[in-house]
Protein backbone atom coordinates (compact mmCIF):
# COMPACT_ATOMS: atom_id res chain seq x y z
CA UNK A 1 0.00 0.00 0.00
CA UNK A 2 3.11 2.61 0.98
CA UNK A 3 4.45 1.95 -2.72
CA UNK A 4 0.91 2.77 -4.20
CA UNK A 5 0.22 5.88 -1.89
CA UNK A 6 3.65 6.74 -3.09
CA UNK A 7 3.00 6.63 -7.11
CA UNK A 8 -0.48 8.28 -6.41
CA UNK A 9 1.27 11.46 -4.69
CA UNK A 10 4.14 11.66 -7.46
CA UNK A 11 2.48 11.06 -10.19
CA UNK A 12 0.50 14.28 -10.45
CA UNK A 13 3.83 16.22 -9.85
CA UNK A 14 5.08 14.54 -12.54
CA UNK A 15 2.69 15.34 -14.84
CA UNK A 16 2.72 19.12 -13.83
CA UNK A 17 6.46 19.38 -13.91
CA UNK A 18 6.73 19.71 -18.32
CA UNK A 19 3.90 22.51 -17.92
CA UNK A 20 5.51 24.51 -15.83
CA UNK A 21 8.81 25.20 -16.91
CA UNK A 22 11.11 24.60 -20.13
CA UNK A 23 14.77 24.35 -20.37
CA UNK A 24 16.53 24.33 -23.51
CA UNK A 25 20.67 23.59 -23.81
CA UNK A 26 22.60 23.86 -26.83
CA UNK A 27 26.10 25.22 -27.62
CA UNK A 28 29.15 25.05 -29.89
CA UNK A 29 32.92 24.13 -29.06
CA UNK A 30 35.38 23.74 -31.97
CA UNK A 31 39.63 23.42 -31.78
CA UNK A 32 39.48 25.59 -35.48
CA UNK A 33 42.08 28.74 -35.27
CA UNK A 34 40.36 32.36 -35.37
CA UNK A 35 42.78 35.25 -36.38
CA UNK A 36 42.25 38.48 -34.49
CA UNK A 37 43.08 41.21 -37.10
CA UNK A 38 40.68 44.39 -36.29
CA UNK A 39 40.23 46.91 -33.74
CA UNK A 40 37.29 48.20 -35.21
CA UNK A 41 34.71 45.56 -36.24
CA UNK A 42 34.53 42.36 -34.25
CA UNK A 43 35.70 38.67 -35.43
CA UNK A 44 32.93 36.12 -34.64
CA UNK A 45 34.96 33.09 -32.81
CA UNK A 46 31.66 31.25 -32.49
CA UNK A 47 27.79 31.58 -33.27
CA UNK A 48 24.96 29.55 -32.27
CA UNK A 49 21.81 29.72 -33.84
CA UNK A 50 18.79 28.83 -31.79
CA UNK A 51 15.26 29.09 -31.88
CA UNK A 52 13.03 29.58 -28.85
CA UNK A 53 8.96 28.61 -28.44
CA UNK A 54 7.97 31.14 -25.73
CA UNK A 55 9.93 34.22 -23.91
CA UNK A 56 13.07 33.20 -22.10
CA UNK A 57 15.33 34.16 -19.89
CA UNK A 58 19.18 32.55 -21.04
CA UNK A 59 22.23 31.61 -19.77
CA UNK A 60 25.32 32.44 -22.28
CA UNK A 61 28.66 30.98 -21.19
CA UNK A 62 31.77 31.72 -23.42
CA UNK A 63 35.50 31.05 -22.97
CA UNK A 64 38.60 30.51 -25.30
CA UNK A 65 42.57 29.70 -25.33
CA UNK A 66 44.17 33.34 -26.60
CA UNK A 67 47.59 32.95 -28.17
CA UNK A 68 50.51 35.50 -27.55
CA UNK A 69 51.09 36.95 -30.21
CA UNK A 70 53.93 38.76 -29.47
CA UNK A 71 56.11 38.55 -26.47
CA UNK A 72 58.59 41.76 -27.26
CA UNK A 73 55.53 44.67 -27.46
CA UNK A 74 53.55 46.24 -24.57
CA UNK A 75 49.60 46.04 -23.76
CA UNK A 76 48.49 44.15 -26.37
CA UNK A 77 44.63 44.42 -25.76
CA UNK A 78 41.73 42.46 -26.61
CA UNK A 79 38.15 42.41 -26.19
CA UNK A 80 36.14 39.85 -26.00
CA UNK A 81 32.18 40.45 -25.11
CA UNK A 82 29.15 38.16 -25.84
CA UNK A 83 25.88 38.83 -27.33
CA UNK A 84 22.27 37.70 -28.47
CA UNK A 85 21.22 38.89 -31.93
CA UNK A 86 23.42 41.44 -32.60
CA UNK A 87 26.87 41.28 -34.37
CA UNK A 88 28.23 44.77 -33.78
CA UNK A 89 27.71 45.75 -30.07
CA UNK A 90 29.24 48.67 -28.41
CA UNK A 91 32.15 48.38 -26.37
CA UNK A 92 32.24 48.64 -22.53
CA UNK A 93 29.49 46.28 -21.75
CA UNK A 94 28.32 43.93 -19.14
CA UNK A 95 29.61 41.17 -20.72
CA UNK A 96 32.36 42.38 -22.27
CA UNK A 97 36.00 41.26 -20.83
CA UNK A 98 39.26 42.39 -21.73
CA UNK A 99 42.32 40.34 -22.26
CA UNK A 100 45.71 42.16 -22.30
CA UNK A 101 49.34 40.59 -22.74
CA UNK A 102 52.87 41.88 -21.58
CA UNK A 103 56.31 41.64 -22.30
CA UNK A 104 58.21 41.54 -18.79
CA UNK A 105 61.60 42.02 -19.11
CA UNK A 106 63.89 38.73 -17.95
CA UNK A 107 60.49 36.88 -17.66
CA UNK A 108 59.81 34.05 -20.05
CA UNK A 109 55.96 35.05 -20.67
CA UNK A 110 53.00 33.19 -21.24
CA UNK A 111 52.29 31.70 -24.41
CA UNK A 112 48.62 31.38 -23.88
CA UNK A 113 45.57 32.67 -21.66
CA UNK A 114 42.24 31.79 -20.98
CA UNK A 115 39.40 34.09 -21.82
CA UNK A 116 35.92 33.40 -20.21
CA UNK A 117 32.62 35.69 -19.93
CA UNK A 118 29.03 34.80 -18.88
CA UNK A 119 25.85 36.80 -19.74
CA UNK A 120 22.10 36.70 -18.81
CA UNK A 121 19.81 38.26 -21.44
CA UNK A 122 16.18 38.37 -19.96
CA UNK A 123 13.00 38.85 -21.89
CA UNK A 124 14.15 36.90 -25.06
CA UNK A 125 11.06 36.93 -27.39
CA UNK A 126 9.74 33.34 -29.01
CA UNK A 127 11.18 33.12 -32.04
CA UNK A 128 14.95 32.49 -33.67
CA UNK A 129 17.91 33.76 -32.56
CA UNK A 130 22.07 33.80 -32.52
CA UNK A 131 24.52 34.06 -29.87
CA UNK A 132 27.72 35.26 -30.58
CA UNK A 133 30.97 35.11 -28.81
CA UNK A 134 33.21 38.40 -30.10
CA UNK A 135 36.67 39.42 -30.19
CA UNK A 136 38.67 42.66 -31.84
CA UNK A 137 41.65 44.54 -30.54
CA UNK A 138 41.51 47.50 -28.24
CA UNK A 139 42.06 50.58 -30.54
CA UNK A 140 45.36 52.32 -29.62
CA UNK A 141 48.42 53.54 -30.94
CA UNK A 142 50.49 51.19 -31.77
CA UNK A 143 48.09 49.03 -32.26
CA UNK A 144 47.93 45.77 -30.92
CA UNK A 145 49.29 42.51 -32.85
CA UNK A 146 47.56 40.65 -35.18
CA UNK A 147 46.05 37.03 -32.46
CA UNK A 148 45.07 33.84 -32.67
CA UNK A 149 41.77 32.21 -30.30
CA UNK A 150 43.36 28.64 -30.74
CA UNK A 151 39.81 26.91 -29.15
CA UNK A 152 36.78 28.04 -28.06
CA UNK A 153 33.21 27.08 -26.70
CA UNK A 154 29.60 28.55 -26.11
CA UNK A 155 27.29 27.58 -24.37
CA UNK A 156 23.21 28.76 -24.14
CA UNK A 157 21.06 27.93 -21.93
CA UNK A 158 17.46 29.18 -21.71
CA UNK A 159 14.22 28.70 -19.32
CA UNK A 160 10.72 30.14 -18.90
CA UNK A 161 10.71 29.85 -15.42
CA UNK A 162 13.46 32.26 -13.85
CA UNK A 163 14.25 32.44 -10.44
Amino acid sequence: MKNVTSILITLPLLILLPLTASARVNGVQTTANVTVTSSTIWTVVSAKPFNTPNPQTCTVSGSADASNPNKKTLDNQYRFTLTMDNANPGIDGGCERLLEFDDNASIDDEDTKQIGSTCLFTNVGAGQHTVRWLVRKVAKTPAAPDMVVTDNSLTISCTDNPL
